[in-house]
């Protein structure tokens, strides 16, 4: 009898754990709740509810067009008058699946669900005024259908006090192009140059300084120009994408080593 008694106790525990869990959302909330087509939010679905916070959910760091193969650092936000805040965002083209990598860092986790991924709040944020996320998204080479990738993405607005009334969520979306490879390969803005058994040859282009940079930023070469034809060895370059700059033209070129 004690035994049956013990077992139903922990088994009482786990439940109440598992229910004042369940109503903060505080860790890893469930997928499929960032309104992209087919989905609902954690407010549609009814497991946050009842809220009037005012608010706006953005992203920042991911430009209008985006080349291929790219890692960019998103910040999302939230502005509002709640008290406790989380988030959710998947990427996806026109078919609908998964567009690019999401990466995550500290405060963040990944999930993927039916060809789609998600990056979402590890643990719920405190906020005054305002809160931010911090993650990276790679976009992919290429795209099955179309050109065009969208951002979906939502922000719970709660008032923190561990039950799912009095919530409400921000919901947002921000659509980008994936710029074509042969789009950027074709811009010359006045760099001559060609690639041939993995050396970069700079043509015309005497007496001025040349800098190749990753698409993050990061500098790999600069070197001033002392000759008609210039060499640079390309065995090391290991990115998809790099950024050729003739500093005194301001002219830029990408180029696929």
């Amino acid at each position: 009898m004690k035994r049956i008694i013990n077992v139903f106790n922990l088994v009482a525990g786990i439940a109440i754990i598992a229910f004042f869990s369940a109503k903060n959302d505080p860790k890893n909330p469930p997928v499929a709740r960032t309104g992209a087509p087919g989905e609902t939010t954690c407010q549609a679905s009814d497991c946050h509810r009842g809220g009037s916070f005012v608010g706006t959910v953005q992203i920042a760091g991911v430009p209008d067009t985006v080349l291929p193969s790219t890692a960019y650092t998103i910040t999302l936000k939230q502005k509002s008058n709640a008290s406790l805040a989380g988030f959710e965002l998947t990427a996806l083209g026109k078919d609908l699946l998964r567009a690019g990598k999401l990466t995550n860092v500290a405060g963040t986790s990944i999930a993927s669900n039916l060809g789609r991924e998600y990056i979402r709040q590890a643990n719920s944020k405190a906020i005054v005024d305002s809160v931010t996320w911090t993650f990276t998204w790679t976009s992919p080479a290429s795209l099955v259908m179309g050109d065009s990738i969208t951002f979906y993405f939502v922000s719970l607005a709660a008032n923190n006090d561990r039950e799912n009334t009095g919530d409400n969520v921000l919901v947002n979306k921000k659509s980008v192009v994936l710029k074509r490879t042969s789009d950027v390969i074709d811009s010359k803005n006045n760099i001559d140059f060609t690639i041939q058994n993995k050396n970069l040859i700079i043509k015309n282009q005497k007496d001025v300084k040349l800098a190749i940079y990753e698409t993050t930023g990061k500098l790999i070469v600069r070197k001033e120009i002392k000759s008609e034809l210039e060499f640079i060895n390309l065995e090391k370059f290991t990115s998809d994408i790099y950024i050729l700059k003739i500093e005194e033209k301001n002219a830029i070129k990408f180029f696929l080593p």
